[in-house]
C-alpha cells in the first residue's frame, strides 16, 4: 500500500534512508517492547500506605500479609472476643443456683400470760425438673454458635481483603501497561520527528502520534485515580494509612487448577456459618425442653430454730421444719415453648436453604473459575506470539513505504489492547477463584 499524506503521494524513500530507518526502528523496538511480550511471573504495583495500628512501616505486602493485618486488628479481635465472652457469660448465668434464704421473726404477746416466740430458719429451693442444667446446655450451644459466627465473619473479612488486594494489584498493572504504551509513543514521536526533519515523514505523522499521546495520558490519569481509590479501600480493610511506601506483590492468575467439586462440597458442609445455624437450632431445642418442664414443681425445704419465752415459767427451745411444692394450675411457659420450637425450625430451614444455595452456586462458579483460568493461559500464550508478528510486519511495511503510520499505530494499539485483555482475563479468573474459595470455606491458592 502506498503512503498518502495531505492528499498527495510521498516520493519513494531512498535506499540509504530506508537503511537508517530500519536501524532506528530496531533500536526503538529493543527499547519499547510490546507490552504483551513481557510476561512477568509475579506482578507488583507500588503504593503509598502506612500502618495506623502498628508502629513499624510495612515495606512489602502480599495477599497473606494483607489478610493477616486485617484479621489481627485489635478492634476486630476485641469485638469478636467480646461477643463470645458475652455469650459464655450468659450461658454461665443460666446455670446459676439460687442461694439459701435466712429468715428471722419474733412473735410476742403482752399481759400476765404473755409469751415471746423467736424463729430462725434457713430455706432452699431445689430444681427437680433440671431446668437450670438444660438452660446452661442451651447457653453453651448458643455460645458455640456465636464463636462459629465469629469464624464466619473472619472468613468474610478475609474474602473482602483478597478482593480489594487483587483489585488494587490489577489496577496498578493496568497503569503500568498504559505507561509502557506511553513510553512507546514517546519514542515513536522522537523517531518520527527526526524523519520529518530529514523530509522522510509528513507533519501529519507526528501530529497523529501526539494526539495518541494525549489520549493515553488521559487514560493513565483515569486509571491512576481508580487505582488510588482501590488502595484506599484496601487500607481501610487492613488498618493502614497513606504514609509509608509499600509494594503489592502477587500474581493475578491462580497458580493451580481448582480442586474437584466433590472435595469442595465436603469442605463447604463444614462452613462456620452453616455450623452456627445447626448450633442455634440445638440451643432452641434445649430451650423448648426447658419450657416444657416449667410446669414441674420446685421443692422448697425449710429448717430452723424456735424459741419460746414463757415468762415466769422459763424458756423452751425447739426446731421448725417445712416443705412446699409449687402447684402448676396453668401452663406458665406455653409462649416460650412455642417461640423455641419456631426458632429451631427456622434455624434448620435456613441451613437447608444455605446448603442448597451453596451447592448449586459451587458447581457454576467452579466451572467459571476453571474456564477463565484456562482461557487466560491460552490467550496470553497465543496473543503474545501473534501480536509480536503483527508488530514486526507492520514495522517492516512502514519502513519500506508499503504501510502508513495509521497501520503501524493500529498494530501497536493491538499489542497494547491484547496486554490489557490478558490482564482482564487473569483478574476475572482470580475473582472467580476467590468466590469459589469463599463458597467452599477454604483458602484456595
Amino acid at each position: 500500500m502506498s503512503q498518502l499524506t495531505q492528499g498527495r503521494r510521498l516520493p519513494k524513500i531512498p535506499t540509504v534512508t530506508r537503511f537508517l530507518n530500519v536501524a532506528a526502528l530496531l533500536v526503538w523496538q529493543v527499547v519499547a517492547e510490546p507490552a504483551l511480550a513481557q510476561v512477568p511471573v509475579e506482578h507488583s504495583a507500588r503504593v503509598d500506605l502506612a500502618p495506623v495500628e502498628s508502629a513499624g512501616a510495612v515495606r512489602s505486602l502480599t495477599e497473606t500479609q494483607a489478610v493477616g493485618l486485617a484479621l489481627d486488628r485489635a478492634a476486630f479481635t476485641t469485638a469478636l472476643a467480646g461477643e463470645q465472652g458475652q455469650a459464655r457469660g450468659q450461658a454461665l448465668a443460666a446455670t446459676a443456683r439460687a442461694g439459701p434464704e435466712i429468715a428471722y421473726s419474733r412473735e410476742q404477746t403482752f399481759g400476765p400470760a404473755g409469751t415471746a416466740e423467736d424463729y430462725l430458719s434457713v430455706s432452699q429451693s431445689f430444681d427437680l425438673a433440671d431446668r437450670r442444667r438444660l438452660a446452661g446446655v442451651a447457653g453453651d450451644w448458643r455460645a458455640q454458635a456465636v464463636a462459629q459466627g465469629g469464624q464466619a465473619e473472619r472468613a468474610e473479612l478475609a474474602t473482602a481483603v483478597r478482593l480489594r488486594f487483587y483489585a488494587a494489584l490489577y489496577l496498578g498493572l493496568r497503569v503500568e501497561s498504559l505507561q509502557r504504551w506511553q513510553e512507546q509513543l514517546d519514542n515513536a514521536v522522537t523517531v518520527v520527528a527526526k524523519r520529518q526533519a530529514r523530509g522522510d515523514a509528513a507533519p501529519y505523522d507526528r501530529r497523529r502520534l501526539q494526539r495518541e499521546q494525549k489520549a493515553v495520558a488521559a487514560n493513565i490519569e483515569r486509571e491512576q485515580a481508580a487505582h488510588q481509590r482501590s488502595l484506599g479501600q484496601l487500607a481501610i480493610c487492613i488498618g493502614l494509612a497513606v504514609e509509608a511506601s509499600v509494594s503489592l506483590a502477587g500474581t493475578l492468575l491462580p497458580s493451580t487448577e481448582s480442586p474437584a467439586v466433590v472435595a469442595l462440597r465436603q469442605t463447604a458442609a463444614r462452613r462456620p456459618d452453616l455450623q452456627a445455624l445447626s448450633l442455634r437450632a440445638q440451643a432452641a431445642q434445649a430451650d423448648s425442653v426447658v419450657a416444657r418442664r416449667a410446669a414441674w414443681p420446685d421443692l422448697r425445704v425449710q429448717l430452723g430454730w424456735k424459741g419460746v419465752d414463757l415468762g415466769n415459767q422459763g424458756r423452751s427451745d425447739g426446731y421448725s421444719a417445712a416443705a412446699a411444692l409449687h402447684v402448676p394450675l396453668w401452663d406458665p411457659a406455653s409462649g416460650h415453648r412455642q417461640a423455641a420450637d419456631a426458632a429451631a425450625r427456622a434455624a434448620l430451614a435456613r441451613r437447608v436453604l444455605a446448603e442448597s444455595q451453596v451447592g448449586g452456586t459451587l458447581t457454576t462458579v467452579h466451572a467459571q473459575a476453571s474456564r477463565l483460568r484456562q482461557l487466560a493461559v491460552v490467550f496470553r500464550a497465543q496473543a503474545g506470539v501473534g501480536t509480536a508478528e503483527l508488530v514486526r510486519t507492520a514495522t517492516a511495511g512502514y519502513v519500506g513505504g508499503e504501510l502508513g503510520l495509521l497501520e503501524l499505530l493500529d498494530a501497536w494499539r493491538c499489542a497494547h489492547e491484547d496486554a490489557l485483555t490478558a490482564l482482564d482475563l487473569e483478574y476475572a479468573a482470580r475473582q472467580a477463584r476467590i468466590e469459589l474459595a469463599a463458597l467452599a470455606g477454604e483458602n484456595l491458592p
